[in-house]
């Protein structure tokens, strides 16, 4: 039996909410691209599609839970352009998001806290981030 966790990571975001987009509306490299991320199972995204597609504010739900995941193992992913554009594409997601997905904040801020030196290493701000929840340790 395929546990949950599993089930998501080889679906694709077109399964996973029954969506499909269609043809791309416009011939840009970033359009053309997410929509072919749709079609192609979560297990295959690489650290620089999760950060396209997050960056879209696309399918959350399913890409932070898995952009987490990338970042606990390498926090400074970059995939295209530089070190930790996927922990800055997380960090500026909406408060919205975070708000109604606390655990995954959580999790984010823990990863946050335990690599303070890298981010301002690289002049990744997070302090607005790190504050959403004030009663929070």
């Amino acid at each position: 039996m395929v546990s949950g966790k599993e089930h998501i990571s080889i679906s694709t975001l077109e399964q996973l909410d029954g969506e499909r987009w269609g043809e791309p509306p416009h011939n840009s490299y970033l359009v053309r691209r997410t929509h072919e991320l749709r079609t192609i199972p979560l297990n295959k995204f690489t650290a620089e599609d999760l950060r396209m597609m997050i960056a879209q504010k696309f399918s959350l739900d399913y890409l932070i839970p898995l952009a987490l995941d990338v970042l606990a193992g390498d926090f400074m992913a970059e995939g295209h352009l530089y070190p930790g554009a996927l922990v800055e594409s997380v960090l500026k997601v909406d408060p919205q998001f975070w708000q109604v997905n606390k655990d995954l904040w959580l999790k984010a801020n823990r990863l946050v806290k335990q690599n303070k030196q890298k981010l301002k290493r690289n002049g990744i701000t997070y302090a607005g981030f790190n504050q959403m929840f004030t009663n929070t340790k």
